[in-house]
C-alpha cells in the first residue's frame, strides 16, 4: 500500500510544519498538518520513505553528527564506520582521507560541515540514525494510560460528599459518604432500554409531555424523505 502512493503528492513532511513526521497532502506540495495517519505502521513508513527521497538539509546532518559525538568511543566509531562504508563510493580520495575516521570531525570547521551534508544527505544510515536518536522519540511519544469512559462510567461513578450524621446532645458524629445519582435528560423515552442497569426512566407528571414519543412517529411518518415499507402477506 504504502509503495503505490506518491511523495510529495499523496504524502511528505510539511517543509515548515511542527511536525517532523510524515502527514498526508492533498496535492502535489499541499500537505494537511492537521491530520495524520493512523496506523504507526504507515506513518513510519512514510517517514522514512520522505527522508530517504529529500535528503537531510545542513541543519539536520550537523545535529545527527553532533549526536553521534555524544556517544561512547566504541558506538561511535561503529556508526560512523557504517557511515563511511555506505557513502565511500562516492567521495573523491581526498575526501576519504578527510573523513575516513570519525576522529577527524570537526563541527567548529564549517567547510568540513558543508561536506558531511553534501556527502551524507542521502546517507540511509545518517537518516535512520537521525531519525532513530532525535525525531522518532519525541514525535512517537505515547501516554502510559489512555483515559477511556462511556455512559456507563458517568452513571457508576457519581459524585461523592460527606454528610454529618448525629445528634447535637452530645451524639456521636461521624462523617458518611453517601453518592448522589447521575441525572440526564431525554426528549423521548424510545432508547430506555439501552440505558445502563443504574438508570431508571422517570415518568414526568406534566401531560403536555405524554405524547412525545408518538409526535416524533407522527413527524418520521409525514416526512417525504422517508420511505415506509409496507409489510408482505408472507
Amino acid at each position: 500500500h504504502c509503495l503505490r502512493l506518491r511523495h510529495r503528492v499523496d504524502f511528505g513532511v510539511a517543509p515548515d510544519g511542527q511536525k517532523r513526521l510524515a502527514v498526508p497532502f492533498r496535492g502535489c506540495d499541499h500537505p494537511s498538518e492537521r491530520t495524520e495517519f493512523g496506523h504507526s505502521e504507515t506513518a513510519l513508513t512514510f517517514t522514512f520513505m520522505s527522508y530517504y527521497l529529500t535528503g537531510l538539509d545542513r541543519d539536520q546532518v550537523k545535529a545527527a553528527v553532533s549526536k553521534l559525538l555524544e556517544m561512547g568511543p566504541n558506538a561511535r566509531r561503529d556508526i560512523y564506520n557504517s557511515w563511511f562504508e555506505l557513502g565511500a563510493p562516492e567521495m573523491t580520495p581526498e575526501e576519504r582521507g578527510q573523513l575516513d575516521r570519525v576522529e577527524k570531525i570537526d563541527l567548529s570547521n564549517e567547510a568540513q560541515v558543508d561536506a558531511l551534508h553534501r556527502l551524507y544527505r542521502y546517507n540511509m544510515e545518517v537518516v535512520n540514525h537521525w531519525l532513530g536518536t532525535l525525531v522518532l522519540p519525541t514525535e512517537t511519544m505515547q501516554y502510559p494510560h489512555k483515559m477511556q469512559c462511556s455512559a456507563w462510567h458517568l452513571a457508576d461513578h457519581g459524585v461523592e460528599h460527606r454528610a454529618d450524621n448525629g445528634a447535637d446532645n452530645g451524639g456521636d458524629r461521624r462523617g458518611a459518604r453517601s453518592r448522589r445519582g447521575a441525572v440526564g435528560f431525554s426528549g423521548t423515552r424510545d432508547n430506555h432500554r439501552l440505558l445502563p442497569l443504574q438508570v431508571t426512566q422517570q415518568e414526568l407528571d406534566d401531560p403536555h409531555v405524554h405524547g412525545t414519543d408518538g409526535k416524533m412517529l407522527e413527524r418520521i411518518i409525514i416526512n417525504s424523505e422517508y420511505v415506509t415499507l409496507s409489510m408482505s402477506s408472507s
